[in-house]
């Protein structure tokens, strides 16, 4: 992909006071032709001062349509040509087309070394007096995008704005865009994705527009102490790239997984943090389900927001602002003879009464719970309102999954456990007269190096725990049973525990410790 040159910066923009004073003045030609209005009837002036007073407010009139049209411009963020000089739009700053993907010099799987070019051309912006902003933004979406970074932030402080890119859950810091660009750069932002460069006190969300769909890029604003906080979440839309194989399960795990996936009715939950793979794992099975029986089934998904672009799914966006939540959302599914359905989310006891009843009528619904461990998805389940015999009947399994950081794998080296460590792994329940303490000598770390950028992390992997729920495990939850004592059940009858994947991927070198304890301390 090769990058169009650009042959000049965005030009300055006129004070932005101007169409203020406009309004003025027209305001102050109301009441003068108003006063010589008065003044002629009551002091019976001459005809031909009556005359100008009433060409005066028709020309008032006429302005005051005018100056109408060029508000709604300045507020709406509409894009249009400067007008006279008194709306103010950053000349180059409005391309229509936004950016053909062909301008971005996109590598994918780059390393992170491609970060040190945007960050280099962050710092040379304190020498300069004029900034290119749209090749400045055109060179941050190339190195999100090449090294697969999940988020491109764009923090307001008092001397400027801090650009950090999240790559595999790492912020890494590319540099501090000086105050005096700053409104350039995230002006080129917010026209790309539609948003008004004039409403700076509310937030906006809106996306970019590529020449491509298989690129994305969502933005959100929100104003803060220091100016406009913009975060750009980066998205590649290939379906290629979901696959269950892919998602991290052993092998013993995903035979099972596959075989749950091709049970008709029922109700496959998964939980974990935000971040955590969730929706990633929901898409690999639909397009497993799709694979393997596409042909014969009616595949619905109800997403907020929807992220990838399926063939052969049908795809619903929530949009709360027209009354389309997940409840509404799901009901209207129920009616279009669904096979298989995925909700995004269960957020509310009306789409938990239904995500049930569907499970229990003759549908395969995979959904996602916020809950603090596998069992605990039937916890909550109960707190929304849904009674544990549905609860037992409509289940079919819980997936609870997490992401690691893993360590880099170019300067990982051996590392003793720390005395603290092994107080926080004996708080998360680790025995540490077994095991941990005879392998205290065997644990890594990530020293840091080029290639992770001295973070000595560089890469995830997922942690997968897969509850089935077997007759054992269903008499368990009709008999009221603790969730500890449940997920000790599934763990005797093999399911292979997050504690136990952690502490063996840490004794490879895979995982530091520190991370372990991340990890399992999430709730």
């Amino acid at each position: 992909m090769t990058a169009r040159p650009d042959t000049k910066p965005p030009l300055d923009t006129r004070p932005k006071d101007r169409l203020i004073l406009a309004t003025l003045a027209v305001g102050l030609g109301y009441v003068a032709s108003g006063a010589l209005l008065l003044l002629t009837e009551a002091f019976y002036m001459n005809a031909a001062f009556r005359t100008g007073a009433r060409l005066g407010m028709v020309a008032c009139i006429a302005l005051s349509v005018v100056l109408a049209v060029l508000w709604y411009w300045r507020v709406t963020g509409t894009k249009t040509r400067n007008f006279m000089g008194l709306v103010e739009i950053p000349g180059e700053l409005l391309d229509p087309q936004a950016y053909r993907f062909e301008d971005l010099e996109v590598m994918e799987d780059s390393s992170l070394a491609v970060l040190e070019h945007a960050a280099a051309r962050v710092t040379a912006l304190e020498h300069e007096t004029r900034v290119d902003a749209v090749g400045l933004v055109r060179d941050l979406l190339t190195a999100g995008f090449s090294v697969q970074a999940s988020d491109i932030h764009l923090t307001p402080e008092a001397e400027g704005t801090r650009v950090t890119f999240r790559v595999d859950g790492v912020l890494h810091e590319i540099g501090l865009i000086p105050k005096h660009h700053t409104r350039f750069v995230t002006n080129r932002i917010k026209v790309m994705a539609t948003l008004s460069i004039h409403v700076h006190a509310v937030p906006q969300d809106g996306r970019f527009t590529f020449d491509t769909e298989m690129y994305q890029a969502r933005v959100s604003t929100l104003p803060t102490n220091h100016g406009e906080k913009i975060v750009i979440r980066l998205a590649i839309n290939d379906e290629n790239r979901y696959s269950l194989g892919a998602i991290g399960f052993d092998e013993e795990t995903l035979i099972l997984y596959k075989t749950l996936l091709s049970r008709d009715a029922g109700v496959i939950f998964l939980t974990g943090p935000t971040g955590s793979g969730k929706t990633t794992t929901m898409y690999a099975s639909m397009l497993h389900v799709r694979e393997h029986m596409g042909d014969k089934l009616n595949l619905v998904t109800l997403e907020d927001p929807m992220e990838i672009d399926f063939q052969g799914v049908s795809q619903t966006q929530v949009n709360n602002a027209v009354g389309l939540d997940f409840a509404t959302g799901l009901r209207s599914i129920l009616r279009q003879d669904p096979d298989v359905i995925m909700v995004g989310e269960i957020r509310d006891e009306e789409t938990a009464q239904t995500a049930i009843r569907a499970g229990l009528t003759g549908h395969l619904l995979l959904t996602s719970v916020h809950a603090d461990s596998t069992a605990g998805v039937f916890n909550r389940l109960q707190q929304l309102g849904v009674d544990r015999f549905q609860i037992a009947g409509a289940s079919i399994a819980v997936v609870n999954q997490r992401l690691a950081i893993r360590n880099c794998p170019d300067c990982v080296e051996k590392a003793r456990i720390t005395d603290l460590q092994k107080k926080q792994l004996a708080l998360l329940g680790f025995d540490m007269e077994g095991d941990v303490y005879e392998l205290a000598d065997e644990f890594f770390e990530g020293k840091g190096c080029e290639a992770c950028r001295g973070k000595g992390r560089r890469g995830r992997v997922p942690l997968l725990e897969v509850l089935k729920v077997d007759d054992q495990i269903r008499d368990l939850m009709l008999a009221g049973t603790p969730k500890h004592e449940l997920e000790l059940a599934a763990a005797k009858a093999g399911m292979r525990t997050l504690e136990w994947q952690a502490m063996d991927l840490a004794s490879r070198g895979i995982l530091p410790v520190e991370e372990v304890i991340r990890v399992l301390s999430i709730a």
